[in-house]
């Protein structure tokens, strides 16, 4: 039962409630905490590239928090990265992202192999059916030409919710998918993120980062 004079659960006198309100004895609280707060994507499968480390690693820690299947693409394998300054993987990644209330699937791929994608877009179409999210944040450019990761993708994404990000930088080439009239695309420019990489370089010049952006884009 709630206290009387008006009160209910979450009424407290000069915070949610009039301050002249008589203070009852007891005030009585209910909230869902924890990872059950945050579920909004919980079913809903994502993809984001170039996931093992930086502003990848942050995005699909983010949709992993909230539920989502993760699969995180990236070219480093244990003990052999290909930046060894941040020796991540995406393993690792996959492993945080169950961890974080999700499910994390680890995927090998180089981005500017058009065989790579072929493969990813098989296993998601074989392993769900659909893509609901894809995160752009691997470059995907060979010389002149920019390899398309949206098209291999195409009939998964229109099968989803067919939600398109390019994290800035990524040259994944917006004019082609936006061809795909059931995407829904956004352009995302984080400016300056504070990512293993900024870090590292600070630590050996010795200066401070300030006024960044975090790696999970979260403010």
């Amino acid at each position: 039962a709630f206290p009387a004079a008006g009160l209910s659960a979450s009424s407290v006198p000069g915070v949610s409630a009039p301050g002249a309100l008589q203070a009852q004895p007891w005030v009585a609280c209910e909230r869902v905490c924890g990872t059950a707060e945050n579920k909004s994507l919980a079913g809903l499968v994502a993809l984001v590239t170039g996931g093992s480390r930086g502003t990848g690693k942050g995005t699909a820690q983010m949709l992993a928090s909230s539920g989502a299947v993760v699969y995180t693409t990236g070219r480093s394998v244990p003990g052999a990265p290909t930046d060894p300054t941040v020796p991540a993987t995406v393993e690792e990644m996959a492993t945080l992202a169950n961890k974080l209330g999700g499910s994390g699937v680890a995927v090998h791929a180089d981005h500017s192999k058009v065989e790579d994608n072929k493969a990813l877009a098989d296993a998601i179409a074989q392993n769900h059916g659909r893509l609901d999210i894809l995160v752009n944040n691997a470059p995907t450019k060979e010389g002149d030409d920019v390899v398309r990761i949206t098209d291999p993708l195409a009939e998964s994404l229109a099968r989803g919710k067919g939600v398109v990000v390019d994290l800035g930088g990524s040259q994944t080439g917006v004019t082609k998918s936006e061809q795909h009239g059931y995407l829904h695309q956004m352009l995302v420019a984080p400016g300056r993120v504070k990512t293993e990489r900024a870090i590292s370089v600070a630590q050996k010049m010795g200066t401070r980062l300030t006024d960044m952006e975090c790696a999970r884009l979260s403010g």
